[in-house]
């Protein structure tokens, strides 16, 4: 009987693509790339869900692996990086790096790329209101996520004529990491960040409380918004684990396998 190892091998190549290790970690590579920016680069958060996605999916793998500055954005990932590649790496969340970057990156000039209609003027209303005398970059530009399929180029020309450098894109898993590595070779010298569901935290809407920070530390971020919303998260969270669990299985096989068969580069599955 022989047990196929393929995710495992994905897993592997997931993992392998994190390239950064914290919050000051992150702003200090942003901040080296905007004062000499050798062309656009894009920035992934890896965490259980687009992880798990990835397995699945070798078309989103490429495009998971193709960015340049994956970081860990959920604590399972960051530990097993430890463990695994002996990284040192820390749980680096794609939604505080939002605020990292307005207060330690002087240089940037930030566009904001997604969500609904209305929200991204919210979260700029919000943070310039809260964090007033805080913030050292700016945000130069915004748009909703709700396009036509012939307006990207409309986005492009407004992202370049606002002259940002760091573009944050919130369209969801797998539609921004599509469009940040389709759209890099269209634009010129920009940081491009995906977020997710990001903005929703900033807008000073009392539905999108993030964790307490103790829930935050521990890497149960993820239980406080499944308390929340229920109903739209049990299967990423419960069924969603579940399948994950079952992938680290197959990972640990497939690194077994790889030590046992170190001249067989191509192995994915074992007896």
């Amino acid at each position: 009987m022989k047990l196929k190892l393929e995710e495992g091998r994905r897993f592997d190549a997931i993992l392998r693509s994190i390239k950064v290790v914290s919050k000051n970690d992150f702003c200090n590579k942003l901040n080296s790339f905007l004062r000499n920016p050798p062309g656009t680069r894009v920035s992934i958060g890896i965490n259980q869900y687009s992880a798990l996605r990835a397995t699945k999916d070798e078309g989103y793998l490429k495009y998971l692996t193709s960015a340049r500055y994956n970081h860990p954005d959920g604590k399972p990932i960051a530990v097993i990086a430890n463990v695994v590649l002996k990284m040192k790496s820390r749980r680096t969340p794609t939604t505080d790096l939002l605020l990292e970057v307005l207060f330690h990156c002087a240089e940037a000039r930030l566009y904001l790329f997604g969500s609904k209609p209305g929200v991204v003027e919210k979260v700029i209303g919000h943070l310039n209101s809260r964090y007033k005398n805080k913030l050292r970059g700016q945000i130069v530009g915004c748009h909703h996520g709700y396009l036509g399929k012939d307006q990207n180029e409309k986005i492009l020309k407004d992202i370049q004529s606002s002259g940002a450098n760091t573009i944050f894109v919130g369209l969801g898993v797998p539609l921004q990491e599509k469009w940040a590595i389709d759209n890099r070779p269209l634009l010129r010298n920009v940081f491009i960040i995906t977020c997710g569901g990001c903005f929703d935290f900033y807008t000073g809407d009392s539905f999108f409380p993030r964790a307490p920070k103790i829930m935050q530390a521990l890497g149960f971020e993820w239980l406080f918004r499944f308390v929340r919303e229920p109903r739209r998260l049990w299967k990423r969270y419960l069924i969603g684990g579940l399948e994950f669990l079952f992938v680290l299985v197959k990972f640990v096989l497939y690194r077994i396998a790889k030590k046992l068969n170190p001249s067989d580069l191509s192995t994915d599955e074992i007896e």
